[in-house]
C-alpha cells in the first residue's frame, strides 16, 4: 500500500476470460494456487463459456498447472482437508464434491488445536 492507502504494484496473475472468475482459493504447501472458478453471473442454457468450470491449479507467477473438471458452472469456494491435508472439498451450485490431490493444503491456523480450552 502506498501512504494514502491504496494498492500499488499490483500485477495480472491469471485472466479467466469473458464469463469466468475466481471466487474461492487456497494454497497448497509449495505455494500453488487451487481457484474455483466459476461464473460472473447467471447465464442462459444456450450460453456457454470459452473456460470451462473448474478448479484451476497455478504457481503464484500465474502459470496454469492443471484444472481439477467441476460439472456445475456455479463454482464457489473449496477448502483442503483429510488427515493428510490431500482431499480436497468444492462447493458447487447445489452440491459439495470431494477428490485426493497430490499435494496437501496449506493449514491456515497451524498453532489452533481445534479446542477453547484454554
Amino acid at each position: 500500500m502506498d501512504a494514502e492507502g491504496n494498492l500499488s504494484d499490483q500485477r495480472l496473475v491469471y485472466d479467466f476470460a469473458p464469463g469466468r472468475g475466481g471466487d474461492g482459493m487456497r494454497l497448497d504447501i509449495e505455494g500453488n494456487l487451487y481457484v474455483a472458478a466459476g461464473v460472473m453471473a447467471p447465464r442462459h442454457r444456450w450460453e456457454t463459456a470459452d473456460v470451462p468450470p473448474a478448479v484451476y491449479i497455478m504457481t503464484p507467477e500465474g502459470r496454469l498447472l492443471g484444472r481439477i473438471p467441476v460439472y456445475e458452472d456455479l463454482i464457489t469456494n473449496l477448502a483442503f482437508g483429510g488427515r493428510d491435508g490431500r482431499t480436497l472439498y468444492i462447493t458447487a451450485g447445489k452440491t459439495v464434491f470431494t477428490t485426493r490431490v497430490p499435494v496437501p493444503g496449506q493449514v491456515a491456523y497451524p498453532s489452533w488445536s481445534g479446542s477453547n480450552d484454554k
